[in-house]
């Protein structure tokens, strides 16, 4: 199963489920045209609009919360949203494949630690299989 969405690593739990997290790091002009693109065409006035929109709501809560995000999914792969499609399917397609190769048996028994531990507010080491994987990375 794959979820997405710009604020899914702000929970911590939902983190804790996942196998492995992969984040798309771009701008916010790109972020923008692709939101636009889900929608129909826009006018100049429109597209005015929808930016400062996009500014000001969709974009400034990204922000708000990104620390979170970036603490909750520290062990994430970081791909570079200006690449080509090609590219990044290539990179996510690796990085999944590697999890695998590592045992996600290993990396869910470290999932499984972490979630302990952070019910017990102590810190859990991640499982030297993944830890190699993720500074690797």
């Amino acid at each position: 199963m794959i979820v997405e969405g710009f604020l899914l690593f702000y929970d911590a739990a939902i983190c804790q489920m996942l196998d492995a997290c992969i984040r798309l790091e771009t701008d916010i002009d790109r972020c923008a045209i692709r939101q636009s693109a889900r929608g129909k065409k826009k006018s100049k006035a429109r597209w005015t609009r929808f930016q400062q929109w996009y500014e000001l709501e969709v974009w400034a809560s990204f922000q708000q919360y990104r620390t979170v995000q970036l603490t909750n999914a520290r062990y994430a792969l970081k791909i570079d949203g200006a690449l080509d499609l090609a590219t990044i399917s290539r990179q996510a397609a690796e990085h999944i494949e590697q999890l695998r190769k590592c045992g996600l048996a290993e990396a869910a028994r470290s999932a499984d630690e972490r979630r302990q531990h952070s019910r017990r507010g102590t810190a859990a080491p991640i499982g030297d299989a993944a830890a190699q994987l993720v500074w690797r990375w």
